[in-house]
C-alpha cells in the first residue's frame, strides 16, 4: 500500500540545521557583544586570528554573510558591515557602524 496513514511516533524526526564553525569562534561572541552597544558615529574593528582564518575558506566574507543575516534576523537596524583594508597579515578588516539611533 503506497499510501497509509502512520502514528506520529513512526515518523522520523527532522534533520537539525548545520551551525557555521564561525559562529563558535571568540571574534563572533566578541562582535555579539559589543554591537549592540554601539552608539552613532562609532564602529567595531573586527580582525580574525589565524585560528579563526582556518575554519573555511573566506572567513572575511563568510563571517560578514552571517552577521548581516543576524542583525536582520534579531531586526538590529541601523547598521552597516563593511570590509576595508588589510590587517598585518593581508587579511581583509570587518567593520560594522552604527549610523543612527
Amino acid at each position: 500500500m503506497p499510501v497509509e496513514v502512520v502514528d506520529i511516533t513512526r515518523v522520523p524526526k527532522t534533520v537539525r540545521n548545520r551551525t557555521s564553525p564561525i559562529k563558535s569562534c571568540v571574534e563572533w561572541q566578541d562582535t555579539l557583544k559589543a554591537v549592540p552597544e554601539l552608539k552613532a558615529k562609532q564602529a567595531v574593528k573586527i580582525e580574525f586570528s589565524p585560528a579563526t582564518l582556518k575554519l573555511a575558506k573566506n572567513v572575511p566574507f563568510a563571517f560578514k554573510r552571517l552577521l548581516q543575516r543576524h542583525l536582520k534576523n534579531e531586526d538590529l537596524t541601523g547598521f552597516v558591515v563593511f570590509l576595508r583594508g588589510k590587517d598585518a597579515r593581508g587579511k581583509n578588516i570587518l567593520y560594522v557602524t552604527k549610523t543612527r539611533e
